[in-house]
């Protein structure tokens, strides 16, 4: 467990992933970590991936934040210290003919100095389209090995031995580094969890990602992208659970009143036979519960199949329902006096929702379409709100 001091309502997960090359030869070590406001926990590792499809087959949760740490031999490392805080003059300075808008760059505290680290940006995007096409979503980027220094106060040893470095740290700052390719992955203690030395780069890449999510963009924009669509995905999936909860309440619900009147209108059938002064009553009831049948009202084997019709004819990820009305009453419930009979909107459904985008609201009103038992749809209402989720309303006609 790492203690921090923050405090958050929610269990947040993130992964770091170092990407290792050496002549053109990869390998992939990972790390998943949790943060449930007080502690952060390694909840799992894994060193010596061998290629991407490994990874893609390792790694089934895909909508983490994947932060990645990139360790290949295209990286120009740079020593100095330069009285300049813009980026486009520190890369000037070390790339005189350099187009700086090529290249993206990560400073770390050395020495008395700093260490600085320069990549080509189109290598990053590749490596970033590269994951997409797995599935992941990269939200965080670091150049080297370097970030272990945001848990090294963590660490109880100065000597770390990562996949190509050899670093050392003097109170929880880098005092040395060079490469070593003799791949010594030991094994070391943070808090109470032990760690593989080569797991240490990705550890803190998804460390970084939960306590300082605004420091691992290096100036790409993509990935603040992709860390808002990755939000905004988890939120609609959230959405469309609750939704799919309700829909389904709805319709036990739908079931029970239905079973209700039966029961009611039973009860009261045995009522009027019993009392000869009440024979047009007992007619008027039986009429009723013959025109409630008709309507699909007290028919829950119907109710069910034209909500599971309507809801197959939902658009993937992308629509929810609020509410199903079977046949809808006349007016509302309030309005009728007690031991008035319930009026029914005859062959009618009225269908409450909401939708990722218009798109998907005509998508689906094509799909109802499709439909047999369908004779009109009729758009009532549809409003965006602010995050381009929009409001709907249709009513269905059932054919006779």
């Amino acid at each position: 467990m790492l203690n921090t001091n923050n405090i958050l309502n929610k269990k947040q997960f993130a992964r770091g992933l170092e990407i290792v090359e050496r002549e053109g030869q990869y390998s992939y070590h990972t790390a998943l970590l949790s943060f449930d406001g007080n502690e952060v926990s390694i909840e799992e590792q894994q060193t010596h991936i061998s290629s991407l499809e490994e990874l893609d087959n390792i790694i089934k949760n895909k909508e983490i934040p994947l932060l990645i740490s990139i360790n290949t031999s295209q990286i120009l490392y740079k020593k100095g210290l330069f009285n300049i805080n813009n980026k486009e003059q520190i890369i000037a300075q070390i790339l005189p003919s350099a187009n700086s808008d090529l290249f993206l760059m990560e400073a770390f505290p050395y020495q008395d100095e700093k260490l600085y680290a320069l990549i080509r940006k189109s290598l990053v995007l590749e490596t970033i389209e590269q994951l997409a096409s797995k599935g992941f979503w990269v939200t965080g980027i670091g150049l080297g090995p370097f970030n272990i220094q945001e848990i090294q106060s963590f660490i109880a040893i100065e000597e770390v031995h990562t996949q190509g470095f050899l670093l050392n740290y003097h109170d929880n700052k880098l005092n040395h580094f060079n490469k070593n390719d003799n791949h010594i992955n030991i094994k070391l203690q943070i808090e109470n969890e032990e760690v593989e030395s080569f797991a240490l780069p990705s550890i803190a890449m998804a460390f970084k990602g939960l306590m300082n999510p605004n420091e691992v963009y290096l100036g790409l924009d993509i990935l603040k992208e992709n860390q808002g669509e990755l939000k905004q995905k988890k939120q609609f999936k959230h959405l469309m659970a609750i939704g799919i909860s309700s829909l389904l309440f709805l319709l036990i619900i739908s079931t029970l009143y239905s079973f209700r009147l039966e029961q009611k209108n039973q009860l009261l059938q045995s009522i009027l036979i019993e009392k000869s002064e009440q024979v047009i009553l007992f007619d008027s009831l039986d009429n009723q519960l013959v025109q409630l049948k008709e309507q699909g009202a007290a028919a829950p084997s119907k109710t069910s199949f034209y909500a599971d019709q309507i809801a197959n004819a939902l658009p993937e990820n992308a629509l929810r329902l609020t509410q199903i009305h079977i046949h809808p009453l006349k007016g509302k419930e309030r309005d009728y006096m007690e031991g008035d009979f319930l009026m029914f909107q005859d062959k009618n459904i009225i269908v409450s929702g909401f939708s990722q985008s218009a798109l998907a609201y005509n998508v689906f009103q094509d799909n109802l379409n499709q439909l047999d038992w369908i004779e009109q749809i009729k758009h009532l209402e549809y409003e965006e709100n602010e995050d381009g989720i929009g409001d709907f309303k249709l009513e269905i006609k059932i054919k006779e």
